[in-house]
């Protein structure tokens, strides 16, 4: 099971889950550079093959739903 979680530097300790969802079916994800949110591409089903997916904006702070962005995306970066 895949969750959004918070961690001191270090990579391990300081845990915190930031989201009750489960992303078991995420491809990609695209942090913004102040971890307030994350663009998540998941899969629309399990034997979906392709990378990417439907792309959705989660909220770190975990008090909004996900919003729906667009029906397909992958390969995702920041623009210059």
């Amino acid at each position: 099971m895949l969750q959004l979680v918070r961690a001191s530097p270090n990579g391990v300790t300081g845990r915190a889950v930031l989201r009750d969802e489960n992303f078991v079916l995420m491809n990609e994800a695209l942090w913004a550079p102040d971890a307030s949110f994350v663009v998540v591409a998941t899969a629309p089903y399990r034997t979906w093959s392709q990378a990417g997916g439907v792309l959705e904006l989660y909220s770190t702070n975990g008090q909004k739903g996900p919003i729906w962005l667009a029906s397909f995306g992958k390969e995702m970066k920041w623009g210059l």
